[in-house]
């Protein structure tokens, strides 16, 4: 059987949306390595279509029919030259529409009327395109993940362990995020689960990573009610299966949206420096709810700045709570 590489080093919501473009390669015959980053290496294991993940640590096979890749960066063209290959595709990521859309300081450029991406757009599209150039048909509309065998039991006892019952409704919120402008106030998570808590009796979960314990346990505290934190104490796998089991998740612009709509659950997202003409916000999946503010300022940086370049944050603080819990009753009820 022929194999292809398929190269996304990172980062977790990255690494998701590959799945249709994977699952469409094996579909059609080939053996699928995933080249990742070694602390992705169980989150490529759970995406239907792989056949074997493979990081730095590991051999790469002596030929491949294709290598695709999918991530655009000198580390990864250095793995494409170091190959031996029948072609080599890489994918569009349209790096000076994004930067040309960009706002240095918040402020407009004239540049910025150049940019030709659309909201319609998402990086699902362009890697799908790399695909087809590939000569693949991806059919795969949305990403899909499984966890591992176990992984629901597991999530399961955790719960157990946190006197959450089988039968309690949660809601999950991740007010994590890599970047300090991406992150929704912390007062607004805890406003947002008071309220889901009082008017819908759902029981106010918060995860993230373990940088993220601080900043989930003072939202669950300020809540003024039962809630509870699991920051730093889910794996990918857990995670997942919890994010499954919940009806839906409330998040800033970070993976853990892309984990929650692959794992079959619904999602929240808020969006605040980055736009959704940047590829990844969920536009086209029903199961998920976009809320921005349009504003002269946004998108002020491709990624998250450190600060508010014009120190009012009104990207995100101009998101109330009560139209994120308007978002969540029309997504489950």
């Amino acid at each position: 059987m022929d194999s292809v590489l398929v190269i996304r080093f990172s980062s977790l919501g990255d690494i998701v949306l590959t799945q249709p473009v994977l699952a469409q390669i094996r579909s059609e015959g080939y053996f699928v390595d995933l080249l990742v980053k070694p602390e992705y290496g169980f989150l490529g294991s759970m995406l239907p279509g792989v056949s074997r993940v493979l990081t730095s640590r590991d051999s790469l096979a002596p030929e491949y029919k294709l290598v695709l890749d999918l991530h655009g960066t000198l580390k990864s063209r250095q793995v494409t030259a170091a190959v031996k290959a029948g072609k080599v595709i890489r994918y569009h990521k349209h790096s000076l529409a994004r930067r040309l859309m960009v706002r240095p300081g918040g402020r407009k450029m004239f540049w910025n009327l150049w940019s030709v991406l659309k909201s319609t757009q998402q990086v699902t599209d362009w890697y799908a395109a790399a695909a087809i150039r590939a000569g693949f048909q991806p059919a795969g509309r949305f990403p899909q993940i499984l966890p591992f065998s176990g992984a629901e039991e597991s999530a399961a006892r955790m719960l157990k362990e946190y006197g959450i019952s089988a039968k309690e409704k949660i809601v999950v919120l991740a007010p994590g995020a890599r970047w300090a402008t991406k992150r929704w106030p912390v007062e607004y998570f805890a406003r947002t689960a008071e309220m889901l808590r009082d008017r819908l009796d759902m029981l106010p979960v918060f995860i993230g990573w373990a940088q993220d314990t601080l900043l989930c346990k003072t939202a669950a505290q300020m809540s003024n009610g039962r809630a509870l934190s699991l920051a730093g104490a889910t794996t990918i796998a857990t995670l997942t299966a919890i994010l499954k089991k919940a009806p839906v998740l409330i998040t800033n612009d970070t993976g853990p949206m892309h984990l929650a709509l692959a794992a079959g659950s619904r999602a929240v997202a808020l969006f605040g420096p980055t736009v959704p003409e940047f590829g990844f916000a969920p536009l086209k999946n029903p199961r998920a709810r976009v809320l921005a503010r349009k504003l002269d300022c946004r998108p002020c940086s491709l990624h998250g700045n450190p600060e508010c370049p014009l120190e009012h944050h009104n990207c995100m603080r101009r998101i109330y709570p009560e139209e994120v819990v308007c978002a969540v009753m029309d997504l489950i009820t």
